[in-house]
């Protein structure tokens, strides 16, 4: 794949490599991240079966890939907000550290 430059992109990546360890880190963070919203989405199956189960077993099993999907959207949102709100205050605590503090001077 070349640019409009003319150069390839393994190039321009050359010399930008991440620490070790890096990616490995975000990597483990997806993974439980799929296994955490599979969970949810099985929890989410079950529980609308068994509040759906008074109205037929159709009914009620037809409707466990929505209450699941749903359970799913709503750990999605709470897991978003979180860390948004994470993020939002260590942004709040680098700007704390990052403000120039006034040098005192001693008479000696």
């Amino acid at each position: 794949m070349t640019h409009s430059r003319g150069t390839s992109s393994a190039s321009l990546f050359q010399g930008q490599q991440l620490r070790y360890g890096a990616s490995e880190v975000i990597h483990k963070k997806v993974r439980s991240m799929v296994i955490v919203y599979a969970l949810v989405a099985l929890a989410g199956g079950l529980v609308s079966c068994v509040l759906l189960w008074s109205y037929g077993a159709t009914i009620a099993l037809l409707s466990m890939p929505f209450g699941g999907s749903l359970f799913v959207l709503i750990a999605a949102v709470l897991v978003y907000m979180r860390a948004s709100g994470e993020a939002d205050s260590s942004n709040e605590r680098a700007v704390y550290k990052d403000q120039p503090q006034k040098l005192q001077t001693t008479e000696s």
